[in-house]
């Protein structure tokens, strides 16, 4: 037995084996185009970026001290070291202070027992005024005496109440959570009133106090959009939200107080200074698109793309060099090049060429028009 191919059947398995090949190597993108995302170029308010620098502070900054004299027993934190609300940061010596504590529970008991005799022969007395056993000053005597050990038992225990208070101010506690900054004694020294011992500084919620010119006072809003740089992080920008604005300018420097808050945990601490942008509208309108549409070349030439139709109906792309302006968050001001109303590719740039036929697709950003149908052509 052997195999024969017929002449006929070998040219057209050639030419079917060349058909697929070439279909192969067709782009299923060519007749559509390349596909994009488009936005219209817009009108929009401008923004001028305003350098300011502040400072990093905190609401609660506390010089702690102790209200009673004594000599310090025990330090239980140092610098850097962080407190919780109500941890005892500084123990005095009150051995003193408790046992005068004990001596004024005991006249309470005493007292307590005072009264309690006072009541019962009081009770005594009704009993036998009732039966006219007992004359009627007796009996006033002994309701009197109930209402006198009722006022003594009152004063020692206000006085109990009061040594008691006063043995809890041999400790010093943190009255706020936060990281102790500062040490001015030692264990064994002697503490007095008023004497500063240590120093709290809330470390979770601080602010930047920037000092911004007076000419920004009308524009500035608590809506105004704030960026921050810290020291040693100057390549990250973190934003922040103004808390409010202080009504009260310096005379010297022709300042007011912009106060704000970081939106994000960062690495600080008060005392740092930081600098800030306040983006501040300018009152003024020009043209603006998105930082994706930009497209920076490397001899320094910068361009966006265009897209426009054709005669015959399809997206054509066209590269069109800019100037821009300032940038603001993810918009930059255009302010050569564009018009205005034309569509701008924010998808799909980095390849283009010009005179490129594309296809639009659909993006969240702006409403386009939907693409032309290519022709179907056969040879």
């Amino acid at each position: 037995m052997f195999n024969y191919t017929s002449p006929i059947s070998s040219a057209c398995f050639r030419f079917l084996v060349a058909t697929i090949a070439w279909l192969g190597l067709v782009n299923p993108l060519s007749a559509a185009g390349v596909p994009v995302e488009v936005e219209p170029v817009r009108r929009a308010d401008l923004i001028q970026l305003v350098p300011v620098t502040g400072t990093v502070t905190t609401p609660r900054y506390a010089s702690l001290s102790t209200s009673v004299e004594g000599l310090i027993e025990a330090l239980h934190v140092d610098i850097g070291d962080q407190v919780k609300q109500g941890d005892v940061l500084v123990s005095l010596d009150d051995e003193l202070a408790q046992l005068e504590l004990q001596g004024a529970r005991a006249a309470v008991r005493e007292a307590e027992e005072e009264l309690a005799d006072a009541q019962r022969r009081y009770r005594e007395a009704q009993r036998l005024i009732q039966q006219n056993n007992i004359s009627q000053s007796v009996y006033d005597e002994r309701e009197a005496a109930v209402r006198i050990s009722q006022a003594a038992l009152e004063r020692r225990q206000a006085e109990a109440a009061h040594q008691q208070a006063t043995v809890a101010r041999y400790q010093v506690k943190a009255p706020f959570a936060g990281v102790i900054s500062e040490r001015e004694v030692a264990e064994g020294e002697w503490a007095t009133p008023g004497a500063p011992l240590l120093v709290l500084v809330d470390s979770q919620q601080l602010f930047i106090d920037f000092a911004v010119s007076q000419e920004y006072f009308p524009q500035l809003t608590q809506e105004t959009p704030v960026q921050v740089q810290l020291p040693g992080r100057s390549e990250q920008r973190f934003q922040g939200q103004i808390t409010s604005i202080v009504p009260v300018s310096d005379r010297s420097a022709r300042t007011f107080i912009v106060r704000a808050r970081l939106n994000e945990p960062a690495a600080v601490t008060p005392g740092m200074s930081a600098k800030g942008s306040l983006a501040v509208n300018s009152g003024e309108e020009g043209i603006v698109v998105s930082r994706d549409a930009i497209t920076r070349h490397p001899n320094g030439r910068i361009s966006v793309w265009l897209v426009e139709k054709s005669e015959d109906g399809q997206w054509l792309a066209r590269e069109t060099p800019v100037k821009l302006g300032q940038q603001f968050g993810q918009q930059v001001e255009v302010r050569s090049g564009l018009k205005g109303g034309e569509k701008v590719v924010v998808r799909g740039n980095n390849t283009l060429q010009d005179g490129q036929q594309v296809a639009i697709q659909s993006s969240s950003k702006a409403p386009v028009e939907p693409p032309a149908q290519a022709s179907a052509q056969t040879d």
